[in-house]
């Protein structure tokens, strides 16, 4: 079972990774235009400033609920396929279906707060950087 959730975020993290980097390299280097779906994985600096303020006045939970929703559906699916593949899983009772599905949510919730803080930290970040530029203009 411990095995199970290794295979997942083994399979899951650089699959992100990769989608997150050919959607950053299409919008820079080719000028594509982003759309809701690339923003999932990228966002500009000008664009993030925006949009994180958006996101801080709806607040973390019905930000987080959004992200938990989304990282439950991709890790379950992603358990599914491990789950539906090995061929022994008629021996799996309801209870390791129940504890799958509390390590999915587990999942999701811990990556959606390290999302939110990661997010929080850039945007502080870029707001210092503004400052900073606006500072050396001034004088």
């Amino acid at each position: 079972m411990t095995m199970l959730a290794v295979y997942v975020l083994i399979i899951s993290v650089p699959i992100i990774i990769i989608i997150s980097a050919v959607c950053g390299i299409s919008i820079t280097e080719y000028e594509m235009k982003p759309n809701k779906l690339t923003r999932l994985f990228y966002c500009d600096d000008e664009i993030f400033i925006k949009y994180w303020k958006k996101r801080k006045e709806k607040g973390i939970l019905m930000n987080n609920l959004k992200t938990i929703i989304i990282f439950t559906a991709w890790y379950g699916i992603m358990v599914l396929f491990f789950f539906l593949k090995d061929n022994n899983s008629l021996m799996y009772g309801r209870e390791h279906i129940l504890l799958l599905v509390i390590t999915t949510i587990i999942f999701a919730l811990i990556s959606s707060l390290i999302s939110w803080c990661q997010e929080h930290h850039r945007y502080i970040k870029l707001k210092e950087k503004v400052k900073n530029k606006n500072i050396k203009t001034i004088k």
